[in-house]
């Protein structure tokens, strides 16, 4: 991944995207790393997702475990996220650090894969 160079902002890493070949349609990824309770990192994150949501893939991937900060405002991105998905009939699947699972516990948000199996059923 790319890092950003110092800034006086905190280090991030700036999330990539790319494609998960499928049979007809292809499945995406996102792939985010370093300190997400950052106002710029989320941003990107956010920019970045909503992009590829646009793009109508069956299925996005968001792989966050190289996250090592995290707090309410990427919490609250990933429900937006989710809520999104929802609306473009795509399917979520989040796998996530420690630091995530624990803002997002204590967020008092289901786990991860409460999400991930009510999508698929719904």
């Amino acid at each position: 991944m790319v890092t950003f160079q110092d800034s006086g902002r905190s280090p991030h890493h700036q999330p990539e995207s790319f494609f998960i070949p499928g049979d007809v349609q292809y499945s995406r990824a996102i792939a985010a790393a370093g300190n997400l309770s950052d106002c710029d990192a989320v941003r990107e994150f956010w920019q970045m997702a909503i992009c590829v949501l646009e793009e109508g893939p069956p299925e996005l991937w968001l792989n966050l475990t190289r996250v090592v900060g995290a707090d309410t405002k990427l919490a609250a991105c990933l429900v937006a996220l989710l809520r999104r998905a929802d609306e473009q009939n795509t399917v979520v699947h989040i796998v996530a650090s420690a630091a995530v699972r624990e803002i997002l516990d204590l967020c008092r948000m289901p786990p991860l894969r409460c999400f991930i199996e009510s999508r698929k059923a719904g």
